[in-house]
């Protein structure tokens, strides 16, 4: 079914806002509020992740973190030209053929914004700002300079009953199912403490995953993201199969007890599900490997064209996934979650 209000208004809120690697401090904000409102305390780390932390009244209570990353794919301004056009530095991994003539805004270090459009040449080896500048004095008069942010200048669009397109739904999709999580279970009491919250830097290389790893001393780590969807809906990862059942990437050989923990609570639920696996990879590599082996497990959907102004996602992936996270935490018991830890000893 199509996105319900709440959940229209929480995604378009998400992915309207800019945030490239290293800038996400706008979408921190935004979580802080939300968190706070929840009557969550708050676990910051000095890259600029954020956590909300629901506590347990169990004494006995073991930790479940939920990540998702902040971060979106952008650019930099990278060098001024003489002809008023500004050269582009990626942020994360960008696909210049697909992005041709995407609108663009451009952010000076007074919160200024500029209007442009992208455009490259024959070999792809340039990424150019184009606008309205003439020459360089002018771009530097308007207080633009080197390091300034570049995102796309697109906000989200229902293109049929189940479809939608936006930028940043890689990875917004997490962060807004962990601020639904937090707000399901607000009033319920809980066996562990849950911790919910954004990662920095994911998309320039798993940078943030790990550093609240120390403090929170997760039991469990449940990663949220967007994945990449077949194209021509064929194989692995198609638009509207429900949730992702990634049981193999470039990071992690995933924990077979905790697959079949994910279908079981998709198929209680009645949540659609697909197996999946991609030579890509998510924060949930390094947070398995940094942490000393932690279970590990991805709950993430799947979008074509991720990396774009214009991602295609499904909501009904969506609330899949939620259905299905939620039914799968309500039934984590301690006895169950000692059971998990203890199946590799």
């Amino acid at each position: 079914m199509p996105f319900t209000k709440e959940e229209f208004e929480l995604i378009k809120t998400l992915t309207d806002i800019d945030g490239i690697s290293g800038y996400e401090k706008e979408v921190a904000r935004f979580l802080k509020e939300e968190y706070l409102g929840l009557g969550c305390s708050l676990i910051f780390d000095n890259l600029g992740g954020l956590f909300a932390l629901k506590k347990s009244n169990n004494p006995n209570a073991f930790n479940v973190m939920i990540d998702a990353h902040m971060d979106e794919v952008g650019f930099l301004v990278g060098e001024i030209k003489d002809d008023g056009k500004i050269h582009l530095l990626p942020v994360g991994g960008l696909y210049p053929e697909k992005i041709i003539n995407a609108p663009l805004r451009l952010r000076n270090s007074k919160g200024d914004i500029f209007k442009g459009y992208f455009e490259t040449n024959d070999k792809k080896d340039e990424l150019i700002f184009v606008s309205d500048f003439k020459d360089k004095k002018s771009i530097f008069s308007a207080g633009i300079n080197y390091g300034d942010v570049v995102t796309f200048d697109t906000s989200i669009k229902q293109i049929g009953e189940n479809r939608y397109l936006s930028k940043a739904y890689d990875d917004r999709y997490g962060l807004a199912l962990g601020i639904e999580i937090l707000r399901h279970f607000k009033d319920k009491e809980l066996p562990f403490n849950l911790y919910v919250g954004g990662s920095v830097q994911e998309e320039v290389g798993l940078r943030g995953a790990t550093l609240n790893l120390d403090v929170i001393k997760p039991d469990l780590a449940i990663v949220l993201d967007c994945s990449s969807a077949s194209i021509n809906d064929e194989g692995f990862g198609i638009l509207g199969n429900g949730l992702l059942i990634r049981y193999f990437d470039r990071g992690m050989v995933a924990f077979k007890e905790l697959l079949d923990l994910q279908v079981e609570a998709a198929i209680s639920s009645i949540a659609k599900y697909q197996y999946f696996t991609t030579l890509g990879g998510t924060n949930a590599g390094s947070i398995h490997k940094y942490g000393n082996g932690i279970l590990t497990l991805t709950h993430c959907v799947c979008g074509k064209n991720i990396h774009t102004h214009e991602i295609e996602f499904d909501s009904g992936d969506y609330q899949n996934a939620k259905k299905s996270l939620i039914y799968l935490l309500d039934n984590l018991s301690i006895d169950k979650m000692e059971q998990l830890k203890g199946v590799r000893r």
